[in-house]
């Protein structure tokens, strides 16, 4: 791997130990003043420590020990990284925009044996509801290596790039990638069936300007089994109305057929149907609810049954 360097420069466990996490604030948290100097000498301003019950972190210079190899673009500054409970995280900058980044750093880690984890599996199972994180993350998977991802980060002037190898006694049930990409999702509607029918749901994607409070959620509905629900929490500068009609937009794009609308002050729902084949349709359900503080809640349900009146 070019720009990389093994030594392990700071191995620390204790009662209380230090771990790094990826934070957008420019704030780290309060730390003991025997430990603030080593918080200094940090390779990264947007990495940040806690202490953490009976943790042990080791923190390099370049990539850590194991790190998947692959080559890194000359876009891109390596900043260091760490390793921890056989998570092994690398940090580098780079003045190019998200796509970029995220492009050509894919494109070299794939060029090494990792394939796109999604190319296998489908359409992400829970990422029907698009946010900000949704858009600056990639997932890479190798039958050796496992998993790693790529999360970007925008900052003021040089922005971040996060990727994270999770693989060996993290994942123990871990065999290969097809056979992570076939594995059944951890609620009660199981298999391709499931994934046929979520291939076809509708995505909806936050506008930009969206700040998540509560992160997509997926599962099962207590109502039947072949029906699931995914929602998110989410600050905007946008109306309920402008929002409504935005998501009915992205909906309608996507071959599914309005059958019913309401709007109030507060509330907004609207009812979709999309014919699959001759045999079969689904049902789709779409709720957005204003809160105070410009907060607002959006619900989806899909199904293979239409809906109760």
């Amino acid at each position: 791997m070019q720009q990389s360097c093994r030594e392990n420069i700071l191995t620390i466990s204790a009662t209380t130990a230090l771990i790094w996490i990826t934070t957008l604030s420019n704030a780290a948290p309060a730390l003991p003043s025997d430990l603030q100097d080593s918080v200094r000498n940090l390779p990264h301003r947007s990495l940040y420590l806690e202490l953490v019950e009976e943790e042990a972190l080791s923190t390099y210079p370049g990539a850590p020990d194991a790190f998947p190899e692959f080559e890194i673009p000359t876009d891109f500054a390596v900043m260091g990284g760490t390793s921890q409970h056989g998570s092994l995280q690398l940090m580098l900058e780079t003045r190019l925009g998200r796509e970029q980044a995220l492009a050509a750093l894919s494109d070299s880690i794939m060029a090494s044996g990792f394939v796109d984890y999604y190319a296998l599996a489908g359409r992400p199972l829970n990422e029907f509801i698009v946010t900000e994180i949704t858009r600056s993350t990639r997932i890479l998977c190798s039958d050796d290596m496992a998993y790693l991802s790529l999360l970007f980060i925008r900052e003021d002037e040089v922005n971040s790039v996060v990727l994270t190898n999770t693989a060996g006694a993290s994942l123990p049930h871990f065999v290969s990638c097809q056979d992570e990409a076939q594995r059944p999702p951890g609620f009660s509607v199981y298999g391709n069936e499931l994934r046929a029918m979520m291939q076809d749901a509708p995505v909806l994607d936050l506008p930009s300007d969206a700040v998540v409070i509560h992160a997509p959620f997926i599962g099962n509905t207590s109502r039947a089994s072949d029906t699931y629900r995914t929602s998110a929490m989410f600050v905007s500068d946008l109306g309920l109305s402008q929002l409504q009609q935005l998501f009915a937009q992205q909906t309608r794009s996507q071959s599914w057929i309005e059958v019913h609308q309401s709007v109030d002050d507060a509330y907004a729902s609207s009812n979709w149907v999309r014919n699959i084949n001759d045999q079969n349709s689904l049902y789709a359900e779409i709720t957005l609810e204003q809160r105070a503080d410009a907060r607002f809640l959006l619900r989806m349900a899909v199904s293979r049954t239409p809906p109760e009146n």
